[in-house]
């Protein structure tokens, strides 16, 4: 009878080398993750305040340049006032709007008095205004550093028309854009003078994004919006966000129909 062998199973090991049985399955230690997290979590941190403070300076920006224009282009109708006193009048005009605007200046060196008018020249024809100032940089960005902003804004003066005119409408000037289709009697009616928001993208849903300051680029958490707009942006100096503004005569003005807002009756 022939004798049947009964082959014994060998019990296959890990231990190679010095391994441990199950060592190549054994699951991360602990800790490992909040060691991770620590080291990721401060450099995290560290991107997000930088965009937020790059947000914020780009903003300042923004008011400071509208409250020059502005400013300039008010005090350019004065045709009665030297070219001192017109200077005089843009700085308090300047100032006034930035108190207005609520714009925090506790990022503009010395604050109010962090602007320089030192490059301005103001004659009888024209009114050449620049104002420069500093944003202070964060120790943590850059140590005892200043970024250095210059805004220049150049308007021609208006002289008047001589004589009265036979038409009565020959003197009033108005503002238009270039591609729009009114024209206003206010520089600061609301369709000339954006009102700009940052909000974060789950807000900005029911708007569609800019075809110019978002081609080719990521979403990101934070964008802008107008309250008359129909687009988000990603970058406060877009075109989109800005407007053209020129005066012209009311007589000269063809072709567009007055403002519903500011254009009245």
């Amino acid at each position: 009878m022939p004798q049947i062998y009964r082959k014994e199973k060998q019990k296959s090991s890990l231990k190679h080398n010095g391994l441990k049985v199950g060592a190549l399955f054994s699951p991360l230690a602990k800790g490992s993750l909040t060691v991770e997290t620590a080291l990721v979590l401060p450099w995290f941190l560290f991107a997000m305040v930088t965009v937020l403070f790059l947000f914020r300076g780009l903003q300042i920006q923004y008011i400071v340049g509208e409250a020059l224009d502005g400013a300039v282009a008010e005090t350019a109708l004065e045709k009665e006032i030297t070219p001192e006193e017109a200077e005089n009048q843009i700085k308090y005009l300047f100032y006034k709007k930035i108190e207005e605007s609520q714009c925090s200046t506790a990022m503009i060196n010395l604050g109010m008095a962090g602007f320089s008018w030192s490059d301005s020249l103001v004659d009888e024809r024209y009114l050449d205004m620049k104002v420069d100032y500093q944003i202070k940089l964060p120790g943590w960005l850059l140590q005892d550093s200043m970024w250095k902003v210059s805004k220049s804004s150049r308007c021609r003066r208006w002289k008047g028309i001589p004589g009265n005119g036979e038409n009565g409408n020959s003197a009033e000037w108005v503002y238009i854009t270039p591609d729009g289709s009114v024209y206003h009697k206010s520089r600061e009616c609301t369709h000339l003078k954006l009102s700009i928001h940052a909000v974060s993208m789950e807000e900005a849903e029911k708007y569609r994004a800019c075809e110019h300051c978002m081609k080719k680029t990521k979403k990101t958490a934070m964008v802008y919006i107008t309250e008359e707009g129909e687009c988000y942006h990603i970058k406060l100096n877009c075109s989109g966000l800005k407007r053209t503004i020129y005066m012209m005569r009311f007589d000269q003005v063809k072709g567009r129909s007055p403002c519903s807002r500011c254009g009245g009756k």
